[in-house]
């Protein structure tokens, strides 16, 4: 196993609100002198969406000019792997490297900390840092709707609405389903619902299944009179919209509302705040 120095790359166009975006990873072995990275040039649609004024060409100009220091420091530490004496002051040269990156920078590339990990292979850790950091593998659609879910709890405090929506099993004997926020009448019956659903797979077919998953749930609920009132789907719509996932979005859209849902995408504050006060 190898001791193993990583710092995550950050894209920080505007220093006043201090927000950054994840772009890539630089990581160093010194007892190897490895030095590698990768960044992300090709998908960056959902950095330059997210910081909204940022233009594309602007990233990319950015990036490549990252690119092209990296390289140049990856190469000098490839030619000094030959020569595992060449230290200064028991630095490795990848190390200085690395030490040299994280000097306080005024651009818009920033870089996290140092940070530690232990692994046998570097390059294969290198991928997944950067599946974790940059691509967010974490991020499942359950992950990202308790995210959601989290916002939604936000807003109704905001509201004062809270006390008025809790989480509930509905169930007609043999299916059950959660819901997060769910008014019951006196009867136990939900006549309002508020449930959150991620529509921003990667795979089209995946984003309709996750649309017909929940579909199936309320017609069922509602065959069995366990739902009889409103429902309320706020959407996370895919950042990324090729043809095919777009049309698969829409097509999960109609379906939720074919079930008699109100379909808002979630970052539309002002409708859902009004969809709120109207339940």
């Amino acid at each position: 196993m190898e001791t193993l120095l990583y710092s995550i790359v950050r894209f920080a166009p505007f220093s006043e609100t201090e927000e950054f975006a994840n772009i890539g990873i630089v990581l160093v072995s010194p007892s190897l002198n490895f030095f590698d990275f990768k960044l992300q040039r090709k998908k960056f649609s959902r950095v330059t969406h997210f910081f909204g004024e940022t233009s594309p060409a602007l990233f990319r100009a950015a990036v490549g000019n990252l690119q092209d220091e990296l390289s140049r420091m990856k190469r000098v530490s490839n030619q000094n792997m030959r020569q595992p004496s060449f230290q200064f002051k028991d630095q490795s040269v990848a190390n200085l490297m690395l030490q040299e990156l994280l000097r306080k920078r005024e651009g818009m590339i920033r870089f996290s900390e140092i940070r530690m990990t232990v692994a046998n292979d570097a390059a294969s850790e290198l991928d997944r840092l950067n599946r974790y950091y940059v691509d967010k593998e974490f991020i499942t659609p359950v992950y990202t709707e308790l995210v959601m879910e989290r916002e939604i709890r936000q807003s109704l405090k905001a509201l004062e609405m809270s006390g008025r929506y809790s989480a509930v099993r509905l169930r007609d004997g043999v299916y059950q389903a959660k819901f997060p926020f769910v008014h019951q009448s006196d009867t136990g019956i939900a006549d309002s619902i508020i449930k959150p659903i991620s529509l921003s797979q990667e795979r089209p077919e995946t984003i309709i299944e996750h649309a017909n998953k929940w579909v199936y749930a309320f017609k069922r609920l509602r065959t069995a009179r366990r739902i009889q009132g409103e429902v309320l789907f706020p959407v996370r719509k895919p950042e990324q919209e090729t043809p095919s996932r777009y049309a698969a979005y829409l097509e999960a859209r109609e379906l939720l509302e074919s079930e008699g849902g109100t379909v808002v995408l979630s970052t539309d504050a002002e409708t859902i705040s009004r969809e709120f006060r109207l339940r």
